[in-house]
């Protein structure tokens, strides 16, 4: 193990070095995907449009390669949610009549991000950890200070701090990226690869900044992130062992109660309640063919009463969001991806797959987002690779223990 700055070495030294694309092609897509992110607001289209393309056949070629050797089950249920998918597409856009126009540009961006964990997942041990580090620091100073002295953006009036990426009036996608650099250095810190004396000023300059924003989504996968660090951490104790579902009952009699008896519900949350039960209401409005494989596309993109000041925007939930598109099938191909995600990764690094769970029921979150989701997935490698760090440590720790028992029986 080897030292350095930012604390403990950052894994065993490989035995033997195979002669295949992983690291270098990761050490060009990374720092690729980082100036993508800064230079979305800034770069001519044609620029955007290259960028993207290099990272979709990286994507395509490293997944291509992960899948050449034995395919697992958690790479399994993500090739059948592809599958799946790309079937819904071909009956709405093929067989419905009524869909939406079949768009290219949404069916490579959906499908890139369903590859991007193929080979993230496969190969976390060869991405290079110093780099990423590296680039989660510069891009949380970089990015913190962009969003305090640059131009302000407006929410219904109300000047927030200014955009990083995602456009310049938008600054949901700046505090999210930020919020992601926050929990990628967290995984560092918790692997000892970050000294506390760097991490903790980053941690409260970068909560700082995502306050500015007063972006609630953000603080929503924050705290989801955290929370689920915190189950895993306690969770040989009763009462945190069965909190998820007490928690979760407790919020569905809590919200039907509200549901009920409450005025003006489709006002709350900024009016999501309102978007969700007129999604829902067209849902259970449809047609067999587009109940169970969606309206195409874009068939999310429609407007509603609730966001007037708008135009056509999405449900504010993936989960609603790909209904919408494709249909009953297409929600179990999400889900069939996201179980995929869980079953790969082991204890507390499950906490990033919540974090990406619970998010996607409040936001449009990174699983309609091309921009981010390169950067969610590079999170949760990392994650699965600090946990095996963990884990080895953990191991040579009881072995050594064990041995120094035997040594002293042995001198007894």
């Amino acid at each position: 193990m080897t030292t350095g700055v930012f604390g403990a070495g950052l894994g065993p030294a490989v035995g033997r070095r195979e002669l295949d694309l992983v690291t270098p092609a990761a050490a060009v897509a990374i720092p690729l995907q980082y100036a993508y992110i800064f230079a979305f607001n800034h770069a001519p289209e044609g620029i955007r449009t290259a960028i993207a393309v290099a990272l979709l056949l990286v994507h395509v070629t490293l997944a291509g390669f992960a899948l050449s050797r034995r395919i697992d089950a958690w790479q399994t249920a993500i090739l059948s949610a592809i599958f799946l998918m790309v079937g819904c597409w071909l009956i709405a856009h093929g067989a419905n009549p009524k869909s939406t126009e079949f768009n290219i540009v949404y069916a490579v961006r959906d499908l890139s991000i369903l590859v991007m964990p193929l080979w993230l997942l496969t190969f976390p041990e060869r991405l290079p950890h110093r780099m990423i580090l590296l680039l989660a620091i510069g891009s949380t100073v970089a990015g913190g200070l962009i969003a305090l002295l640059g131009p302000p953006v407006f929410v219904s009036g109300t000047p927030r701090l200014a955009s990083i990426t995602g456009g310049p009036v938008q600054m949901h996608a700046s505090a999210m990226f930020l919020a992601l650099q926050l929990i990628l250095l967290t995984e560092y810190y918790r692997g000892r690869q970050l000294f506390g004396a760097i991490y903790w000023p980053l941690c409260l300059f970068a909560v700082a900044v995502l306050i500015g924003y007063g972006g609630r989504n953000e603080f929503v996968i924050l705290a989801s992130y955290f929370g689920a660090l915190a189950y895993f951490r306690y969770s040989y104790m009763p009462v945190v062992r069965w909190s998820p579902p007490i928690v979760l009952v407790f919020v569905v009699m809590m919200a039907a109660l509200a549901l009920t008896f409450g005025h003006n519900v489709g006002e709350w949350g900024s009016g999501r309640i309102g978007v969700w039960q007129n999604r829902l209401e067209l849902i259970w409005g449809r047609n067999v063919l587009t109940f169970l494989f969606g309206g195409g596309l874009s068939a999310d993109l429609i407007w509603n009463p609730q966001w007037w000041w708008m135009d056509e925007v999405n449900a504010h939930n993936d989960f609603l969001h790909f209904t919408m598109k494709t249909g009953l099938v297409g929600l179990l191909a999400i889900l069939l991806f996201l179980g995929g995600l869980l079953m790969r990764m082991p204890g507390s690094s499950k906490a990033i797959i919540i974090a990406l769970i619970l998010s996607s029921f409040f936001s449009n979150g990174f699983l309609q987002t091309p921009l981010l989701a390169f950067n969610l997935f590079l999170v949760v490698a990392v994650g699965l690779h600090q946990w095996r760090l963990r884990a080895e440590r953990i191991h040579n720790l009881r072995v050594e223990h064990r041995r120094l028992v035997n040594r002293g029986m042995q001198a007894v």
